[in-house]
């Protein structure tokens, strides 16, 4: 009898684990690391998201403090980051020039090259939702959904960028922007050169957008349509979670949390991706990837039934 009661508790712990509060975890990092964007990654755990530029990548730590690592280019991309806590997004321009976060009020932070206004003319006021950057370019959502866009204007990356309100999400290459409307159309604007305007799908329903050499979104089942000039393979199926757009390479989380790469193995972008399932989150660089692993924390039910299970224990013990 004893023996079973000491089954029975770890079984069902167990199945309280899998049921446990998940946040996230560790940064794991493959491909080219010749700034160090993958050997400096930062080590530990609740981190929980993850932006990346041309060779430097930033994390957000569950307190909401900024991270930086590889490449601090002429601007101090890396060395000039915000301190303190209390961020909730951020973005890399993707000449690695300059990085914006947002604070816990919605407010911009703006750091690097100044050249073009993309640092001294970011939007004042608090309340924004979203940040993006494209190269030289900026973009931020305001608390209406309303696009603001500053910095270089040389196809029109700035001054066409959409009016009105409801947008849901932005998104940035070079001199290209994307804005998901909120009944999920996909609104593009700037340089066209690679039809990355006019090839952007029609239609509604789209949950998410990403860019860089070339742009791609998801439907509403979970599957991925890609146009403009990004890297070829892309997975065909349904059930992707996220994406993640490189200059070489894109990746995908399906619905397993696996990481599914496409495009250019170079220095291992592909090759050297984790394997396995239970991954939150991916983002990519020029000719790296990176990825959110999940940790499981023990709630309080579980912690309970522990001690529980351990009184029944100890009171089979005295019996026998």
């Amino acid at each position: 009898m004893m023996r079973l009661r000491f089954c029975l508790f770890f079984a069902l712990c167990s199945v309280l684990a899998l049921a446990c509060p998940v946040k996230a975890g560790t940064i794991v990092a493959w491909g080219n690391d010749g700034e160090g964007e993958v050997g400096n990654a930062p080590k530990g755990t609740g981190f929980t998201t993850i932006v990346a530029g041309y060779d430097t990548a930033i994390a957000l730590g569950a307190d909401g403090s900024i991270t930086a690592w590889g490449d601090d280019g002429s601007y101090g991309l890396v060395s000039n980051a915000p301190k303190g806590t209390g961020f909730k997004a951020a973005a890399i321009d993707d000449q690695e020039n300059d990085g914006y976060a947002l604070t816990a009020n919605g407010s911009v932070v703006a750091w690097g090259l100044n050249d073009k206004g993309q640092v001294s003319n970011a939007p004042t006021g608090t309340g924004f939702t979203a940040i993006a950057a494209g190269s030289f370019t900026a973009y931020a959502l305001s608390a209406n959904g309303s696009v603001v866009a500053w910095g270089l204007n040389a196809s029109g990356q700035v001054s066409n960028a959409p009016t009105g309100t409801g947008f849901t999400a932005i998104a940035a290459s070079q001199y290209t922007a994307y804005a998901l409307a909120a009944n999920g159309s996909i609104v593009a604007w700037g340089d066209d050169s690679e039809f990355q305007v006019s090839n952007a799908p029609k239609g509604t329903g789209f949950t998410a957008i990403a860019a860089c050499n070339g742009a791609y979104a998801l439907t509403a089942n979970g599957s991925i349509v890609a146009w403009g000039n990004g890297p070829s393979g892309v997975p065909t199926g349904t059930g992707f979670t996220a994406i993640a757009a490189g200059w070489i390479d894109g990746y995908a989380l399906a619905a397993n949390g696996s990481i599914v790469g496409w495009g250019s193995d170079y220095q291992g972008c592909l090759s050297d991706a984790p394997t396995g399932t239970g991954f939150i989150a991916v983002a990519a660089s020029s000719e790296s990837g990176y990825a959110l692993t999940a940790v499981p924390e023990p709630s309080a039910i579980m912690i309970l039934f522990g001690g529980l299970g351990l009184v029944t224990l100890r009171r089979t013990a005295r019996r026998a």
